[in-house]
């Protein structure tokens, strides 16, 4: 099966459909606690932010599911920057008296305006991006994205490299989106597919094409 999955706990081949999947993620204790943490900060200090984990998390826990290797963790916020968030989870953490680790930024030159800029926290040994949902457009002569924009959910999904990495995990809702509507059939099917028309989208980022292989490979 794709990625070797070989375990007891549920995974996404496990359904038949891509509609049977939806909330079946399987989480450990150490991320349900952490996802309960990032819950009790939106809600004290953002409770209009929608907190979506996204790409390769995603991806890997439908197919693994507890049994999932990654503990790189990337969120996407519908409404404030990544450096907001976090500097809201450290709050949390200095309000309750307890010991956290520093942001670190990681802001490119598309990411410097302030309602862009991401950050990185490493929260119960988990490594946590913190970034805002956002659109790219690139020149044809760069791999690196000319300008950045704030989006939506759907234009973060379509920007992204696969179907497979374009799913997030809604933890205001506790379900797993879809916004291309074929990341979880390409991954039921064990396909490996762009969610825009392929050339553009790998002439954008020659990079992808690696990914792309690396991925059909496994």
């Amino acid at each position: 099966t794709l990625l070797g999955f070989d375990s007891n706990s549920p995974s996404i081949y496990d359904y038949e459909t891509p509609t049977e999947v939806e909330g079946k993620l399987d989480l450990t204790p150490e991320e349900q606690s952490l996802l309960e943490l990032l819950q009790r900060v939106r809600d004290q200090y953002s409770p209009r932010t929608t907190i979506r984990i996204a790409g390769g998390w995603v991806r890997d826990k439908l197919i693994y599911g507890k049994a999932t290797p990654s503990r790189d963790i990337d969120l996407v916020l519908s409404d404030t920057s990544g450096r907001e968030f976090a500097e809201k989870v450290c709050r949390y953490f200095d309000e309750k008296g307890e010991d956290h680790a520093e942001i670190q930024s990681s802001s490119s030159k598309g990411e410097q305006a302030e309602h862009l800029q991401t950050a990185s926290l490493v929260i119960s040994g988990f490594d946590v991006d913190f970034c805002r949902l956002r659109y790219e457009k690139y020149d044809k002569d760069s791999r690196m994205p000319t300008y950045i924009g704030v989006g939506t959910a759907v234009e973060d999904a379509w920007r992204r490299d696969l179907t497979i990495n374009a799913l997030y995990y809604n933890i205001n809702t506790n379900q797993v989106e879809d916004f291309t509507e074929r990341g979880i059939k390409d991954l039921l099917s064990q396909t490996i597919a762009t969610p825009k028309n392929p050339l553009p989208t790998l002439l954008e980022d020659p990079m992808r094409i690696l990914r792309a292989i690396r991925f059909a490979a496994q």
